[in-house]
């Protein structure tokens, strides 16, 4: 077996991530350019046309769709690339946004961190930076890899969307954790008494509903309207 050197790729893309990125994968932008460019106009409807890193590549696309005639570099943008990257349904082409779909790409990532913690990538993953919180909660850490950084610029995507779903409670954090079926699914009652305990610890003995008493007593009507609202 030959030793890959570190500028060998795999799959198409470089083994080793050197500390300039663009040095590194600027190949990209010339790949895609040179496909687009190839690309003959008048073969292609403009409904096919439909297809930097980020603002390279979408400026390359947006002057191949707005020119006139194959070999013609000039040509109106009549509308600018977010016009052109929004749904057909509310007046854009549906063009992909190429920043949008890198970050739902890596969102999935830190997603299947937080869903599958047994899996082995998961489990190297956390020991590495995360070792005492959930994804939720993990920092960037010291001397993070190019790959983390990607991951962790997703997860506040991730962090808006994501809910617990209940069941016995046992592992969801009353405080600090989403699990409320609301917009704003944390907990905003402040009481000492919540700190440090489990979501079980309000349902009844058997697991199947909410304890009426304990919330009543514990939460204001707004954290009270949205645990009876949570489906177990």
């Amino acid at each position: 077996m030959k030793k890959a050197d570190a500028n060998s790729k795999y799959l198409g893309l470089p083994n080793m991530m050197q500390r300039s990125k663009v040095a590194t994968l600027g190949y990209l932008r010339g790949k895609v350019k040179k496909r687009v460019l190839s690309w003959d106009g008048p073969l292609i409807s403009l409904r096919g046309k439909e297809l930097k890193f980020h603002r390279d590549i979408e400026r390359t696309i947006s002057k191949f769709w707005w020119n006139s005639k194959s070999g013609d570099k000039k040509g109106i943008h009549w509308m600018s690339w977010d016009r052109l990257s929004r749904h057909k349904s509310v007046g854009g082409m549906g063009f992909r946004n190429f920043k949008d779909f890198n970050l739902a790409l890596l969102g999935k990532q830190g997603w299947r961190l937080l869903s599958n913690p047994s899996s082995l990538v998961s489990r190297v993953y956390k020991a590495r930076y995360f070792p005492k919180v959930s994804f939720l909660d993990a920092k960037i850490g010291n001397n993070p890899s190019f790959i983390w950084r990607s991951i962790l610029e997703a997860k506040e995507l991730v962090v808006s969307g994501v809910r617990w779903r209940v069941g016995t409670g046992e592992n969801i954090d009353i405080v600090g954790q989403p699990w409320l079926d609301d917009v704003r699914p944390y907990i905003e009652t402040v009481s000492p008494s919540l700190d440090n305990n489990k979501v079980a610890s309000l349902m009844s003995m058997n697991h199947n509903s909410w304890e009426e008493e304990i919330i009543s007593d514990l939460f204001n009507e707004r954290d009270q309207e949205c645990i009876r609202r949570t489906k177990i």
